[in-house]
């Protein structure tokens, strides 16, 4: 910290940054000129900045660490006064003190188990379980208009007022520690506030969740297929004033870059969506042309007999395509998909087809780290790597290594996701308005993994035949840069692919 405050520049990730902004700018030293990259990101950073999770488990955990025996750290503090030089009558109010503390902590773990075991009855006979799959519950009003629910707030009232009254009874520690010299410059002085603290956000976390939900928040239980421990979530609905007021007004001077901030291929409109999501009426804009010659350097080839998704034949027909076309480019593909399942089903398909033709597929969550995949991909010339959501950017393969890039479908949020959920019910109409330019976004990232150089030369195949059978998507070929376009049978992509590569 000391060569941050005396730095000219400091370098921070987008999570440090918005920490510093969640904690009222406690963290970086003060600064009044921003510059932050890859900005498509900023509301996603900030709403995991805002967000709260309360786990069963963590805080069994930490109230055990606060009393537990001789273990925990009011004993170890108890201990610790009493060896001090303070005089008897000190120590014996700080041990009644710290008497009062250690039953209030035990009071609040006896509360924990009955509140989150009835809170897991209430949802469970509302949403019965679905096989494997762990659930997530909005606790909208109609979730919380059952008799039920009561219950839920009164046992949850149960254990928030003896995480008070554990709180206040470590504040009259403190105070006669302070006031009477005990224990000055300890180390466990200060693990005593650290605790204090983390009591008052675990109190204030639960009464915002269950008891005083707020209108700007998201609320929603994710339940355990396997455990049925339930873990109790908060997210802010709207990030863009809060952004304003603690970040954008603050500062001389912030300027907001990505190559993806538009959602559209006019300059004019294409910034509106993220206008809208980050508060940003105010702000200047600039649209900079790419360096690079796409319609030179990018053949973009659209099947246009491929299925639509989630038909019975799709995966079969997206399967055999990939087969060919990875024989015909040697390798060299990256394939981009939306979900860990239909990845590891294309995996499974193609692996033995391709390795008999000299070919190494290379999967994510199948062979290893992001990081080694990657590498293995640029050092391996007939490689194909399969990744999800975090392939669709940051990956920076310059030249023959990757030569084809694969989208197998559009990438749109999951609908159900109640973040999603909660802030498509603020647009008439969602779907256009909310899920198609967040999509785009997507989409643009991830077709920017293709040409990463001048010289770069390379293919696009877009699997997902909505892109021509659906209205909306018009808006994702607009965003396109200008490409060489083809749009025939998926028997000819392997020909496509290899003449364009061999020009």
């Amino acid at each position: 910290r000391q060569r941050a405050a005396s730095a000219h520049i400091i370098v921070v990730n987008h999570a440090l940054l918005l920490s510093d902004v969640a904690v009222g700018n406690q963290i970086l030293p003060e600064y009044k000129h921003l510059i932050v990259d890859e900005a498509h990101h900023l509301e996603a950073r900030a709403t995991e900045a805002l967000s709260v999770a309360v786990k069963q488990a963590a805080v069994e955990s930490f109230l055990m660490q606060v009393s537990a025996g001789q273990s925990g750290f009011l004993s170890g503090l108890a201990a610790a006064i009493r060896a001090s030089d303070a005089p008897p009558q000190v120590q014996s109010a700080l041990s009644e003190s710290l008497d009062a503390a250690n039953a209030h902590a035990e009071a609040a773990q006896r509360a924990v188990y009955p509140f989150f075991n009835h809170l897991s009855a209430v949802l469970h006979a509302q949403h019965p379980p679905r096989g494997d799959f762990d659930q997530q519950v909005r606790l909208v009003a109609a979730v919380r208009a059952q008799p039920a629910w009561s219950t839920a707030e009164i046992l949850c009232e149960t254990l928030t007022g003896a995480l008070r009254q554990l709180s206040s009874a470590l504040e009259q520690v403190a105070r006669a520690c302070d006031e009477y010299d005990v224990l000055e410059g300890d180390d466990r002085l200060y693990e005593l506030a650290s605790y204090r603290q983390r009591i008052d956000e675990l109190r204030a976390n639960l009464v915002a969740i269950v008891n005083e939900p707020q209108a700007n928040g998201i609320y929603w239980a994710s339940i355990s297929a396997e455990s049925g421990d339930v873990v109790l979530n908060s997210a802010p609905l709207h990030v863009g004033q809060m952004l304003q007021d603690k970040l954008f007004k603050q500062k001389d001077c912030v300027v907001l870059t990505s190559a993806t901030l538009r959602s559209a291929s006019n300059a004019s409109a294409g910034f509106t969506f993220i206008r809208e999501r980050l508060s940003l009426d105010g702000a200047h804009e600039l649209a900079l042309d790419s360096p690079f010659n796409f319609q030179q350097s990018t053949l973009l080839y659209i099947p246009t007999d491929v299925p639509e998704p989630d038909t019975p034949n799709y995966n079969k027909i997206v399967h055999d395509a990939l087969v060919q076309l990875c024989k015909a480019t040697q390798g060299r593909t990256l394939v981009l998909f939306t979900s860990k399942s239909q990845l590891r089903r294309t995996y499974d398909a193609i692996s033995k087809p391709l390795e008999q033709a000299g070919i190494l597929v290379l999967g994510q969550y199948i062979d290893g780290s992001r990081r080694q995949l990657l590498e293995n991909f640029k050092s391996m010339p007939r490689s194909v790597l399969l990744g999800t959501r975090s392939f669709w950017e940051g990956v920076d393969v310059v030249g023959d290594a990757l030569s084809c890039l694969v989208i197998t479908r559009l990438p749109f949020a999951v609908p159900s996701d109640p973040i999603v959920a909660a802030r498509s019910e603020t647009f008439d109409d969602a779907f256009n308005q909310f899920m198609v330019p967040q999509a785009v976004l997507s989409f643009r990232q991830g077709f920017g993994r293709l040409i990463r150089s001048a010289s770069d030369r390379g293919v696009v195949v877009m699997l997902d035949r909505r892109v021509l059978s659906k209205a909306y998507g018009k808006a994702f070929i607009a965003a396109l840069p200008k490409c060489t376009e083809r749009r025939g049978l998926a028997k000819d992509l392997p020909s496509a692919a290899a003449q364009w590569l061999e020009r």
